[in-house]
């Protein structure tokens, strides 16, 4: 019987998430036989490993849709929770349009083609990230060694404007007063002392609060797997995720915490009802209309920008703004918020300035 993994280094091997046969073609390239069979999928493998022998250089008959595959699979791979959120669709949606091309038809010119049409149906940005999308799929699949081409060169739109939708003092005072539910005032309070992300807050154990210390880590804490489960398996990176900081907290939020530990049956310091929750848009909408406060711009994630202008307003140094917002680089912090620091226009005067 001829060795197809010793000539060729691609072999079949099965998913435990998965009812088909894959073919492995290097380290890290997976693609489906869409074969249950194992003998159906052996002629399936061979039928690759032929068609690799006559490959051109772009690929092994390579289409769109295998570059896009091996993207949602890396893309599920790092967050599985996000992927079917948000990946999943879009990819789908491209596959969809051009997955069956093959892949050296898509050039900058499709590219330009594509957003053409896109922008009929919606704003530069979605279109940006459309290409973008595009790009690190070539790049996925490039490493994974199914092609050999580049990524092309895409002109892409411009990305969003930065949104300046904060609160006012006596506007958040408003929101905190008009929220009537205990965990959705909880997480109004924890969102303007630490400036985190709402998905991170809903997410915080009450492991990592220390409320005699006053410190909230929002940051997502990697799970360990027992070593007596890691033979023969390949450990699996933990969730990939925004940058998430850990803030000092003090004042009136130190009562919520402990009102709420007292009271608490779950690990999670956000719950409802003795669960924890997922999303709290619906609570949090109902307090920004109680509190005369347009919901369209005061969002959960508003939240995150007012405390970063508030931090910003008081003349705190802009590296530890960023590592409030747990962002490992200034200068988008200074980007988005450096107007609203009081040393912003000293240059500017002193240059300015007479006698």
């Amino acid at each position: 019987m001829r060795d197809h993994r010793k000539d060729s280094r691609a072999y079949l091997v099965r998913i435990p998430t998965s009812k088909y046969w894959y073919i492995r073609d290097g380290k890290d390239n997976r693609k489906s036989t869409r074969e249950e069979d194992r003998g159906r999928a052996s002629a399936v493998l061979a039928r690759y490993i032929e068609d690799k022998k006559t490959a051109p250089a772009g690929g092994v008959g390579v289409t769109f849709g295998d570059v896009l595959d091996a993207y949602a699979e890396k893309r599920r791979t790092l967050n599985e929770e996000t992927f079917f959120k948000k990946w999943q669709y879009l990819i789908n949606r491209i596959k969809a349009r051009d997955g069956w091309r093959p892949i050296e038809e898509i050039t900058a010119e499709w590219g330009e083609q594509f957003a053409e049409e896109r922008l009929r149906d919606v704003d530069g940005p979605t279109v940006r990230q459309d290409l973008a999308s595009v790009a690190a799929a070539f790049n996925v699949a490039r490493r994974a060694r199914l092609i050999d081409l580049p990524a092309p060169e895409f002109n892409l739109p411009p990305p969003s404007a930065p949104r300046d939708d904060y609160l006012l003092r006596d506007e958040a005072e408003r929101l905190i007063e008009a929220a009537t539910k205990d965990h959705v005032r909880l997480f109004i309070r924890l969102a303007l002392a630490t400036g985190g992300r709402h998905e991170a807050i809903l997410q915080i154990p009450w492991s990592q609060v220390d409320i005699e210390g006053g410190i909230v880590d929002l940051r997502q804490k990697a799970v360990k797997i027992p070593r007596k489960h890691r033979a023969g398996l390949r450990t699996p990176p933990p969730p990939r995720q925004k940058g998430r900081g850990h803030m000092a907290i003090s004042g009136a939020i130190i009562d919520e915490l402990i009102d709420a530990r007292a009271r608490a049956v779950t690990n999670n310091v956000i719950e409802y009802r003795g669960r924890p929750i997922k999303s709290i848009k619906n609570g949090f909408k109902a307090a920004v209309i109680a509190a005369g406060l347009d919901p369209d711009y005061i969002t959960p994630h508003a939240l995150r920008h007012t405390a970063a202008t508030w931090a910003m307003q008081a003349g705190v140094d802009p590296y530890k703004v960023a590592g409030m917002l747990g962002h490992t680089d200034v200068k988008m912090v200074m980007k988005v918020y450096g107007h609203h620091h009081p040393l912003f226009m000293h240059e500017v005067s002193d240059a300015l300035r007479i006698g």
